[in-house]
C-alpha cells in the first residue's frame, strides 16, 4: 500500500495538513505528526527529527566531500534523536487526559 503512495508524506506536510487537523478535530479524533508545525496548529503530538541533528549530519557529509570523499562512498546517516510535542489544548478538547509521566518526557508541550 505504501508503494502506491510515495509522495503522501509530502503531500500532509504541506497541501493538506490543515485540512486533516480540522478534520480530526471537528470528528473529535487525535491526529499525530511526523512534522514539527502538526502540534503547534492542532494534531494531539507529533515525533519530529532533530533538524539540528540533520544538520550536523549534513555538515558532516560536507566537509568529507570538500576534503575529497565522493559522495557515492558516504556511507548514509539517519538522525538518532528524536523531539515529541505534545498539545494540551487538543488534548483537551478531545477529553484526553495526558499522565503525568507521559508529559515528562515531552521534549515540547503546546498548552
Amino acid at each position: 500500500v505504501l508503494g502506491e503512495f510515495p509522495d503522501l508524506d509530502i503531500v500532509v506536510q504541506g497541501e493538506a495538513e490543515d485540512d486533516i487537523i480540522a478534520f480530526a478535530l471537528r470528528e473529535k479524533l487525535p491526529s499525530f505528526s511526523c512534522n514539527g508545525t502538526g502540534p503547534l496548529k492542532g494534531d494531539l503530538t507529533g515525533v519530529v527529527a532533530d533538524f539540528y541533528e540533520i544538520g550536523e549530519l549534513a555538515g558532516e557529509k560536507a566537509a568529507l566531500i570538500l576534503s575529497g570523499a565522493t559522495p557515492t562512498s558516504l556511507e548514509t546517516d539517519t538522525a538518532t534523536r528524536s523531539r515529541t510535542l505534545l498539545n494540551q489544548a487538543t488534548a483537551r478538547l478531545l477529553g484526553i487526559v495526558i499522565p503525568q509521566h507521559i508529559l515528562a518526557r515531552a521534549d515540547s508541550i503546546i498548552r
